[in-house]
């Protein structure tokens, strides 16, 4: 009887040993990623976009008034702007 318990403990353990084989037995490296290049954006900023655009003048005209036209004017922040045109 006491042979029977232990192989009934031992039959009952087998399959968690196994799995803790199965998980411990890859030795697989962490993947490596290539590091991303950042390319500067080319074309005009977003001051120049605005001064240039005639239906775009009441909100030119805001951000002159309110000091911002050096904020929006560097190629190193990249903004994107949503802006009404005159009529809205």
């Amino acid at each position: 009887m006491k042979y029977f318990t232990q192989s009934k403990r031992f039959h009952a353990l087998m399959p968690l040993f196994a799995l803790m084989l199965l998980v411990t037995s890859c030795n697989k490296e962490l993947e490596q990623f290539p590091d991303t290049v950042v390319t500067p954006p080319t074309g005009e900023t977003l001051d120049k976009v605005l001064e240039s655009t005639a239906s775009d003048s009441l909100y030119y005209r805001l951000i002159v008034r309110g000091g911002q036209l050096g904020l929006i004017n560097s190629n190193a922040n990249l903004y994107t702007m949503f802006v009404p045109d005159n009529m809205g």
